[in-house]
């Protein structure tokens, strides 16, 4: 008995003493498995662990090994940071997904027959698409009536108003006025053809009659030229005692003869003026060069040809789209310090640049096509009030053209901007714009004197809040 107990306490001693106090099997191979598995192998055989009271040993082991393995992956995630990026061909396209949106915002193009096209942009007003699906109702004298084939039909559509069935005017100022607008290459004698011209204007007291209609009706949004300069220099010229018409350019008459269309619409006169107006713009081709007066003529003659065909869009954005390349030929978007020119011509000529910006700016919206000109390519100042209000406290305030030409370069600028964008912009855009176009300012006195709120109509009766609202309705749209 006795020899058994001892047998039992050797077999007992050969252990290491971390077995033994943790009650496991020891493989007697000293550092032992068990202790190397527990990482205390440096106490085995005699040593032994503090005792410990459940698996706290065992967690904080796995919290720094959790630690460990993090640190790991940070290196590893700035080590490929820093590596070089992938090849471009190897990138995924980041255009793919937004194919659908931008066709959306880019509109649509009709094809015709004979490779015609016609290219609908996605703020264009219903005023123009109706152009394009009714057949055009000319104010001018109508064509002749007969049968004509499709692709006449269509041509007629396109075609300038015909100058053919003009009453009162002989056929060589017909076919004078169907040089228009580059010129007529066989008027040698300008001087002979313009006093031909000046024979067909009405009695001077009729003339400022006309001038004064034109001014209240058909100035009040775009006004090329201002009113004492066309008395002054134009029509006073015109109608002095020695050598009326002598002393004007032939596009300075037609600028005359412009106005006086405009202004006698819708009588029949007005296409005579018109016809008249065309002819005196042929007498000088502007292959020989052009002047102020030559954007003014063909501002005045796109402006008068709406008073007369309402459904002419496409020649009046074709004639604009010449009226600006005429404006950029003669620089009137740069201002050119030390050029010889007279304070009130610098003047004129600033005046003119922005009249026409706001025209291209307000048009572009209508039709949906991008404008000609672009506020990043001129550094033409505004011009000098010439009108300007002087309020209750004695005061100068701008006027209207003054405020117009303001609001055409920064908010209607920026509107332009957005709707024309390829791709639309993001909603925090359009909320910062939306509250730009409202916060944009308007003198008191410009504003439409109601006693009533506007809230019913859905047009405001001030004329600087209906910008504002149109601006905003075709921002939305877009």
């Amino acid at each position: 008995m006795k020899r058994t107990t001892d047998a039992a306490a050797s077999t007992s001693a050969s252990s290491c003493a971390e077995c033994r106090r943790s009650k496991i099997k020891c493989d007697k191979v000293f550092p032992c498995q068990p202790c190397v598995r527990r990482g205390c192998a440096a106490l085995c055989p005699t040593g032994t662990l503090s005792a410990t009271k459940g698996n706290a040993l065992l967690a904080e082991r796995a919290q720094r090994l959790a630690a460990s393995v993090q640190a790991a992956r940070a290196q590893v995630a700035a080590l490929e940071a820093a590596l070089a990026p992938g090849h471009p061909l190897l990138q995924p396209a980041p255009a793919d997904a937004d194919v659908d949106a931008v066709a959306e915002a880019l509109g649509s193009v009709s094809l015709g027959a004979g490779g015609k096209a016609r290219y609908y942009g996605e703020s264009a007003g219903a005023e123009f698409l109706l152009t394009h699906i009714e057949s055009p109702v000319r104010a001018f004298p109508p064509r002749a009536r007969g049968a004509h084939s499709p692709q006449e039909q269509d041509a007629d559509a396109d075609a300038s108003p015909p100058c053919d069935s003009a009453s009162g005017l002989p056929p060589a100022i017909i076919a004078l006025s169907r040089a228009f607008p580059m010129g007529a290459s066989y008027a040698h004698d300008t001087h002979a053809h313009a006093f031909a011209l000046v024979q067909y204007l009405p009695r001077e007291d009729d003339a400022r009659a006309l001038v004064d209609a034109y001014y209240a009706t058909n100035a009040t949004m775009f006004d090329p030229i201002i009113r004492a300069d066309l008395l002054a220099h134009i029509l006073a010229p015109l109608y002095a005692p020695s050598r009326p018409g002598a002393r004007v350019h032939p596009h300075e008459l037609a600028i005359l003869f412009a106005v006086l269309a405009a202004g006698a619409q819708p009588a029949p006169a007005a296409a005579q003026y018109h016809v008249l107006a065309r002819a005196a713009f042929a007498l000088a081709p502007l292959k020989h060069g052009a002047g102020v007066a030559s954007v003014q003529a063909l501002f005045l003659l796109t402006w008068a040809l709406r008073s007369a065909d309402p459904k002419s869009h496409e020649e009046r954005w074709l004639l604009a789209g010449l009226c600006v390349r005429v404006a950029q030929q003669i620089g009137l978007q740069r201002e050119v310090p030390g050029a010889g020119l007279g304070a009130a011509e610098v003047q004129t000529r600033r005046y003119v640049f922005w009249e026409l910006y706001f025209y291209e700016a307000i048009t572009s919206l209508i039709n949906g096509r991008p404008p000609a000109l672009r506020l990043e390519e001129n550094d033409c100042p505004f011009a000098q009030e010439y009108e300007p209000f002087v309020n209750a406290a004695g005061n100068l305030e701008e006027s209207f053209s003054g405020w117009k030409h303001r609001y055409g370069a920064t908010t209607l600028t920026a509107v332009v901007r957005h709707v024309f964008l390829a791709r639309p912009a993001p909603y925090a855009a359009l909320l910062a714009l939306d509250a730009e176009v409202r916060g944009s300012h308007v003198a008191a006195h410009l504003r439409c004197p109601v006693d009533h709120s506007d809230g019913a109509c859905a047009w405001a009766r001030d004329p600087a809040k209906a910008l504002q609202q149109y601006a905003l309705l075709t921002m939305h749209e877009c």
